[in-house]
């Protein structure tokens, strides 16, 4: 899942920037108590909108949430649910991870737990081979999110149909399938210069051999799953992937985060969260590197930031790290989120600086 929704969802805020998030569940029995929770935080909404505007607007902003949250269609939910609603946004997401049940009515939109989530999640593509068909997936770790499978895909070989005489001849049937596997390769270089990803190939070794020969994506692979699958099927042999793959992805992601954290100059590297703020601001994280458990509510004033136990007033943030985090991004930073242990780091950002 691409994070260029959550930058959408940044550039597009104002007041009122409505976001409601809750756990949804793919299967039955939890899947029937989805809408009582969604009915619950509509409730919560309500309130929370008449206590902070005039009844009529609050009353408009209602009807507008009522509309969008009635396409949902619980039977197609995932983990997580999003509502996203404000002047010029109006966005229901499905997530392959748990969100909490939380209301928020703000200048921003709630976007920590999404980052959070998006940033955490090992995420690679799945790209099953066959002479005939290939298909490409995005998986979150041990399951496939919404929109799983990638736009241009699956590709069918047009040379399938080719005069049998012709293909019995072996190089001739050589020459069809490397053809397509170019073909193939153009369409997965599209999808990797908007997010370049781990791949992970299923298929036969010879038809591997044929991909691998052709792609110019070779470093990308992390591994290979060997026989036939059914791409229709893919969600039931997902877990024999993440077995393969998972500490892999685990590893690599610890270990970019510590290489990035001891090439850092002391000079480049503030892990104070004032001065964080002002940074992000000014566009000079080039990377920031957050732990995912850290919170801390802050009130700015001209300029200069007060920390706070908790959020006090409306103009006050419930959490200043989600707003340095959003603000990185916003300026084309990177963020990157650890949990507690997984990095020998104390402080809970540490930004580094492009000068």
């Amino acid at each position: 899942m691409n994070i260029s929704f959550v930058e959408d969802l940044i550039k597009k805020a104002s007041y009122p920037s409505i976001t409601v998030t809750f756990k949804t569940h793919r299967t039955a029995p939890g899947v029937t108590q989805d809408p009582i929770v969604l009915k619950n935080l509509r409730a919560e909404l309500k309130t929370r909108l008449e206590n902070e505007m005039d009844k009529k607007d609050a009353l408009l902003w209602m009807e507008r949430f009522d509309k969008f949250s009635g396409l949902i269609d619980h039977q197609n939910n995932l983990d997580g649910m999003g509502i996203f609603l404000g002047e010029n946004v109006g966005m229901i997401k499905r997530f392959p991870f748990e969100l909490p049940n939380r209301v928020v009515v703000d200048k921003n939109f709630a976007t920590r737990d999404l980052m959070v989530n998006i940033n955490k999640s090992l995420r690679y593509y799945v790209v099953v081979l066959s002479k005939e068909t290939v298909d490409v997936f995005e998986a979150n770790e041990d399951r496939f999110g919404d929109l799983a499978e990638i736009e241009g895909f699956p590709m069918e070989n047009p040379r399938t149909h080719a005069d049998s005489l012709e293909k019995s001849f072996s190089d001739t049937e050589d020459r069809y399938t490397e053809e397509f596997f170019r073909e193939v390769d153009e369409q997965l270089s599209a999808l990797m210069k908007l997010d370049a990803l781990p791949i992970v190939i299923v298929g036969v070794r010879r038809i591997r051999d044929y991909f691998t020969k052709k792609t110019q994506w070779g470093e990308h692979i992390i591994a290979e799953l060997d026989g036939s699958r059914d791409a229709g099927n893919a969600s039931k042999w997902l877990g024999d992937i993440w077995k393969e793959v998972g500490n892999n992805l685990t590893s690599r992601k610890i270990k970019r985060i510590e290489d990035v954290l001891g090439n850092a100059k002391p000079e480049h590297t503030t892990t104070l969260i004032t001065d964080a703020y002002k940074l992000a601001n000014q566009g000079r994280i080039q990377h920031l590197i957050v732990n995912e458990d850290a919170h801390q509510a802050a009130r700015v004033n001209n300029g200069n930031i007060e920390l706070l136990d908790k959020a006090e007033t409306p103009d006050d943030y419930d959490d200043i790290i989600d707003e340095i985090a959003e603000r990185t991004i916003i300026n084309g930073g990177l963020v990157d989120f650890f949990s507690n242990g997984a990095v020998n780091v104390k402080s809970p950002l540490t930004a580094i600086l492009r000068y």
